[in-house]
């Protein structure tokens, strides 16, 4: 697959990991169109880590990259089963 993301965990001005709350997972709008990604939610991503949260920003294939139904469907389903994946990987 085609299909990338971004794992990034809270830290400070130094870049020292912070105690993480949570993980939330962002998957931008963008109606299936390859000119619309994941940098769609950076903004968004800031903001929850600043509060402690990490986030798995995640993108799939859109319209005219392989995307649409249900491929895009089972790009998201493959990101979080990654996200939940083994411990210690």
């Amino acid at each position: 697959t085609l299909q990338v993301g971004d794992l990034v965990r809270p830290a400070d001005a130094a870049g020292n990991a912070r105690a993480c709350r949570g993980t939330v997972v962002l998957v931008h709008g963008g109606f299936w169109r390859a000119e619309y990604d994941r940098r769609l939610m950076l903004g968004l991503a800031e903001d929850l880590l600043e509060r402690g949260l990490a986030v798995w920003n995640v993108d799939y294939r859109s319209i005219g990259s392989g995307g649409g139904y249900p491929e895009t469907f089972e790009d998201l389903a493959s990101a979080l089963d990654w996200l939940a994946g083994p411990p210690g990987r």
